[in-house]
């Protein structure tokens, strides 16, 4: 059983994107990222549910869905600007941040037009992740 393997049969299968997760997804990449990411407030939207807003970014994710795209585009974040910084991350830390990317992508059992979804905001997210590496002022 490789690495990706053991995280996702230990680790991944136990996640459940809740509020709470979510907040410890954006806690946790605020304090890899020295503060460059950080997730604002959750709150409640009448028609769509739960909603997770960035603190930094004009970003804002609904329901369920919105908290697996939240964690794509924080985890995503994260990697790329520990990547760019020349920063190795700690070994519990890589292993949450792909525990998270595999529970929320195709062996999840999401669709093909969640996983597309997760995909953009990964893209998202690993772009503002280097841009944030490379302009660390903000």
């Amino acid at each position: 059983m490789n690495r990706t393997e053991g995280i996702e049969a230990m680790d991944a299968a136990r996640i459940k994107f809740t509020s709470a997760f979510v907040q410890e997804v954006g806690a946790r990449v605020r304090e890899m990222t020295a503060g460059a990411f950080e997730l604002g407030p959750i709150g409640s939207h009448p028609e769509h549910g739960t909603s997770y807003a960035d603190s930094k970014e004009q970003l804002t994710w609904y329901g369920p869905d919105g908290a697996r795209q939240a964690c794509a585009y924080y985890t995503a974040a994260a990697m790329a600007w520990l990547r760019e910084s020349g920063i190795m991350p700690s070994r519990e830390d890589g292993d949450f941040l792909l525990a998270v990317q595999v529970a929320y992508g195709r062996r999840s059992g999401a669709t093909k037009v969640q996983i597309e979804t997760y995909d953009k905001w990964e893209s998202r997210g690993a772009d503002a992740g280097r841009a944030a590496a490379q302009c660390p002022s903000g």
